[in-house]
């Protein structure tokens, strides 16, 4: 990918591939940079603003994960995996009603996303005193066993 990169440096899609490889090592600031260099080539990329929203919540940046969450979604709204970790970088930053609201929009937009379903379980039951409403999404997540990909 190194070598795809001197061939074709203006490709924001092999920064892409290389922020992913290093996504995988869990080497969070070397993807940091690729998205970024993405992002320097095509700067409406979604698929990149995600992938920051990601490593920024691995580097316990939550207010930045908010910012690229949102960036991602203002490029392309349907993108059930950017409405969740807006949720969970909001969630870290204790704002409880806005990230119930992300993890409900990534719900109605991938209805099987169960880690969804158990992040708005365990804010309905320990922040925000609604029981039913936990049961209800912990059934759910146990029910539907197939994890979601985004």
């Amino acid at each position: 990918l190194e070598r795809a990169t001197q061939n074709d440096p203006r490709n924001p899609g092999v920064h892409l591939r290389i922020a992913g490889a290093y996504f995988k090592l869990e080497k969070w600031f070397q993807a940091d940079d690729s998205y970024n260099a993405a992002l320097k080539l095509d700067p409406d990329n979604a698929r990149a603003y995600l992938g920051l929203a990601v490593t920024y919540l691995r580097q316990n940046r939550p207010e930045e994960a908010v910012d690229a969450a949102l960036a991602a979604i203002d490029r392309q709204y349907f993108m059930p995996a950017a409405h969740f970790y807006l949720g969970q970088a909001l969630r870290r930053m204790k704002q409880w009603q806005h990230a119930t609201q992300a993890f409900q929009v990534a719900i109605q937009q991938a209805p099987g996303m169960r880690r969804a379903h158990l992040a708005l379980a365990k804010l309905y039951e320990n922040r925000l005193g609604q029981p039913d409403h936990a049961a209800e999404h912990r059934r759910f997540a146990e029910e539907n066993i197939v994890e979601d990909k985004g």
